[in-house]
């Protein structure tokens, strides 16, 4: 949780699904990213919503660790 954002990979996959309703033609390029132990977990809330995953499944570290336990808490924080 570099920086403090509290951005998890349940968080990126909200985002993209919500992207995703506005302009289903989506492209995503990612950034190096500073923390290399959550970066593929990162990614993974992404290729989740891009495959088109309707639920994002058990948290992982990265969730937990920005202190999410469901996506239900996302979208309300």
């Amino acid at each position: 949780m570099l920086g403090w954002c509290k951005v998890s990979p349940m968080m990126y996959f909200w985002m993209t699904k919500e992207l995703l309703k506005i302009c289903p033609s989506l492209l995503v390029c990612q950034e190096g990213g500073y923390n290399t132990d959550y970066l593929g977990q990162h990614a993974s809330g992404v290729v989740k919503a891009l495959s088109g995953q309707q639920h994002y499944g058990d948290p992982v570290q990265a969730d937990k660790d920005a202190g999410f336990e469901s996506l239900d808490q996302v979208m309300t924080d």
